[in-house]
């Protein structure tokens, strides 16, 4: 049962993840600018190229997650791809 609950453990904190994440986007925003709002709220110091793009990757998964499960769609606005929340 160990593993059991390690899993459990993992996924409640990849959804919790996702769930901060969600509360990032307050309206119609690009990935860069989830990504700048995020870095801020999680304080999350970019100071280097290789951590720019790792916590891009990282984010990316969580935004796919995020779409994949319907709470959030992307949208053009303005000739730029966003994200929004979708309403339920």
């Amino acid at each position: 049962t160990d593993i059991k609950d390690l899993i459990t453990d993992n996924i409640y904190f990849y959804k919790n993840r996702a769930e901060e994440i969600l509360k990032v986007i307050e309206k119609p925003m690009t990935f860069e600018d989830i990504l700048k709002s995020l870095s801020r709220s999680m304080r999350i110091c970019i100071t280097t190229p290789f951590k720019y793009i790792a916590v891009e990757r990282m984010l990316r998964c969580y935004i796919e997650y995020l779409e994949e499960t319907g709470k959030i769609t992307l949208v053009l606005e303005e000739d730029f791809l966003k994200y929004t929340k979708t309403s339920h």
